[in-house]
């Protein structure tokens, strides 16, 4: 469906982001520690499917300068979906820090002006696209990967239409991980022995 194919699970892989968004929503700061990546070629709407699924005004795709956290945790503010885009081509410490500051459930800063240190619980998640087909550094330890491979097109009219489906399905107890979780069958399914994603490791 919507044109997420591979990976496993219901609904092309928007299942997963409804519920782990809308978690995010109910229990800010609940623990979600996957991220949905979408591959596929140019023009196949992977962004689109991502906004569709935020709606455009809980959307972002603005480089996020993850190097500099407290930048990066400011600019997460007020959003259900940030965009990260083009995983290839990033060095395993890059790809590590990735990781690190996606599976985070609080951002802890100083905002200009104010005295004193805030704590912020999460109420967003975090998606990828990537136009490789190759584009991990190696095909182990990417436990926080959910790639689902775009075949053709995306369709953002029918990722809209069936949210509220998709999330209310999700999140009885057919998801028995959790929301932020996946679960054995699904991890089996995952990016975990796809080595077919991995590109040479950059030095």
């Amino acid at each position: 469906p919507a044109g997420a194919q591979e990976g496993g699970g219901g609904g092309g892989g928007w299942v997963e982001g409804a519920v782990s968004g809308g978690a995010r929503i109910d229990g800010p700061g609940c623990k979600v520690d996957t991220m949905l990546v979408l591959q596929g070629a140019q023009g196949a709407l992977k962004s689109s499917a991502f906004q569709a699924l935020a709606s455009p005004a809980w959307f972002c795709d603005t480089k996020l300068p993850i190097g500099d956290s407290k930048d990066a945790m400011m600019q997460i503010q007020g959003v259900l979906i940030y965009e990260l885009s083009e995983l290839s081509g990033m060095k395993r410490n890059e790809v590590e820090t990735v990781k690190a500051f996606v599976s985070s459930q609080r951002d802890r800063f100083r905002a200009p002006f104010d005295r004193l240190v805030s704590t912020i619980p999460r109420q967003l998640i975090f998606g990828a696209t990537t136009n490789q087909a190759q584009f991990l550094v190696d095909s182990t330890g990417s436990r926080r990967f959910w790639i689902r491979t775009v075949m053709g097109r995306t369709d953002p009219r029918e990722i809209e239409w069936n949210w509220d489906k998709w999330l209310a399905g999700a999140v009885d107890s057919s998801w028995p991980a959790g929301p932020g979780s996946l679960t054995d069958a699904e991890q089996a399914l995952r990016t975990e022995g796809r080595p077919e994603l991995a590109q040479g490791c950059p030095p």
